[in-house]
């Protein structure tokens, strides 16, 4: 199941840009350092009358991408935890990986940032057609 699904509340006002940090930033997500320089998505909205920003990095964005289409949308900071649930409900080792990836804030070493913008992540494959007798 997708979480947005079971998420009550939608936003009355919704505007993703992608600005390049001028300062440094912490992604909603991953909770990563969204460096100087470095482009991400930032996220405004309006709840209940109360207006929110929340930003995103470049790699987590990748997921959420996915996520809006597979499911048509996804609940702010429940990110990771919706990429696993999917991973382990279709059996998506793929998923799974860049769920733990994200876990460790996209981090292969002490000092390396793994570039994950733009990766590819293949759609849910069309469900399989009965056989007919």
């Amino acid at each position: 199941m997708c979480r947005i699904d079971g998420s009550d509340e939608r936003a009355s006002v919704y505007c993703v840009t992608t600005p390049v940090a001028r300062v440094e930033h912490l992604c909603g997500e991953c909770r990563r350092t969204i460096l100087v320089g470095e482009p991400h998505e930032r996220h405004d909205s309006v709840y209940d009358g109360s207006a929110s920003t929340h930003r995103v990095c470049s790699h987590c964005a990748v997921l959420a991408d996915w996520l809006m289409r597979e499911c048509g949308g996804t609940v702010v900071h429940e990110l990771i935890e919706d990429i696993q649930e999917h991973a382990d409900e279709y059996q998506r080792g793929d998923l799974g990986q860049l769920a733990a990836l994200a876990r460790n804030q996209w981090m292969k070493g002490p000092s390396f940032r793994k570039p994950y913008p733009g990766i590819p992540i293949p759609t849910m494959p069309p469900p399989l057609a009965l056989a007919q007798s």
